[in-house]
């Protein structure tokens, strides 16, 4: 009797779900979320629910970077710090909305950048299940529902010695937001470099794309299957953008799961991803 009582006592205090704890999620999480809240189109509001494919990447300090992607296609990032006390959270999460897509019906440019809170729970090594609510007045929330990738926590898989990508940034970076920047980086060590189409300062008539150069580093991180990433762009014709691209570093994670690379970085109102 005393044996079973010590054992559900046991039980009780474990909580037998999520886990929680004070140390923190580090790894690299995939799944699924539900985007909702409002947005205005032509004067009119309207509310919205959309269901994107995440993927987290948590380091062991609690720094942290939720990808959001719509049809394949990078349409918002997430940065923070959080920490772990029973649910890991933050009260600093940054979101940057990118407009990739503005040209076609499928990803509308929703609210502007905003920041929020991040409240989630987790079980170490197997899930992180996050609820990001969003300053301001349109009601946004992000929900997310993730697995832990099996071996994040160990070194980060080498990279390949060139991938073709494309980058997004955010509609208020100076370019039209129908750009889309396509560019193939070759990456020796942990540099790369590569040609990128970027924007033009905004002017009358609307602003068209010219050549420019990104540079930046992929360094791997000794805790988690991941790079840190720092990336700036550089005037091909020795043009000035400034209300472009160039004389902006942007620093944030990056993952690679041996096929497909993908990194968000920012820099104050700036935002930048990539994927191939």
């Amino acid at each position: 009797m005393r044996t079973a009582a010590l054992l559900a006592l046991l039980v009780a205090c474990t909580g037998g779900g999520d886990d929680g704890g004070t140390v923190v999620p580090a790894g690299v999480y995939t799944g699924t979320g539900t985007f909702t809240g409002s947005q205005v189109i032509n004067g009119a509001k309207s509310t919205f629910s959309t269901a994107p494919t995440i993927t987290s990447i948590v380091a062991a300090n609690g720094s942290y970077l939720i990808l959001s992607s719509k049809f394949a296609v990078i349409s918002q990032i997430d940065v923070g710090t959080g920490s772990a006390n029973g649910t890991f959270t933050a009260a600093n999460n940054n979101e940057y909305g990118l407009s990739p897509d503005f040209g076609s019906n499928n990803i509308l440019p929703l609210a502007a950048d905003q920041n929020g809170a991040l409240d989630a729970s987790f079980t170490t090594g197997k899930s992180l299940d996050a609820t990001i609510t969003y300053s301001g007045l349109s009601g946004d929330v992000l929900t997310t529902m993730t697995t832990f990738v099996a071996n994040s926590t160990a070194a980060p898989l080498a990279l390949p010695v060139m991938i073709a990508g494309t980058f997004y940034t955010g509609g208020g970076s100076g370019q039209s937001p129908g750009v889309t920047a396509m560019s193939t980086l070759t990456i020796t060590g942990t540099s790369f470099t590569g040609p990128v189409v970027c924007p033009r300062r905004a002017t009358m008539p609307p602003p068209q794309p010219t050549p420019c150069t990104v540079t930046g580093t992929l360094t791997p991180r000794s805790d988690i299957a991941a790079y840190d990433v720092s990336l700036s762009f550089a005037d091909g014709n020795g043009m000035s953008f400034p209300l472009g691209w160039t004389g902006i570093t942007a620093t944030g994670l990056a993952y690679f799961d041996g096929t497909k690379l993908v990194f968000g970085a920012t820099s104050n109102q700036y935002a930048f991803a990539f994927s191939n």
